[in-house]
């Protein structure tokens, strides 16, 4: 008899236990439906904060528009012929980022194809 009863007991506890997995899996398991992934009523929201932040991050950089060369971007850019486009576009990987030639004893060695290309 009491072999019984603590089947039983035991049955109850491995039940319990089992059905305590099954409802923190469905709980957790709202990352997997979509129709729970954005709630609809959040939608415009998103939209709208995504709008707020672009536009913030133009009002803060507009001003460099009007701005001036400083330092040695003059010499980087305007008195650069690889980013003038007046040499091959091979030269870009050939000549550091000041236009000179990566083998001249005057080059800097400031190996920067991807800016001066961007530049270009």
């Amino acid at each position: 008899m009491e072999q019984a009863s603590l089947r039983r007991r035991f049955a109850s506890l491995i039940s319990s236990k089992q059905s305590r997995k099954k409802r923190k899996l469905e709980n957790n398991n709202y990352l997997f439906r979509p129709e729970s992934y954005v709630p609809e009523e959040y939608e415009s929201n998103w939209i709208v904060c995504f709008g707020i932040v672009i536009s913030l991050s133009i009002l803060c950089y507009v001003n460099v528009c009007y701005g001036e060369f400083l330092h040695d971007d003059v010499r980087a850019i305007r008195g650069n012929p690889d980013v003038r486009g007046e040499t091959p576009l091979v030269d870009i990987f050939r000549n550091d980022f000041w236009g000179r030639s990566m083998s001249d004893s005057k080059s800097h060695k400031s190996y920067r194809p991807l800016a001066v290309l961007t530049l270009r």
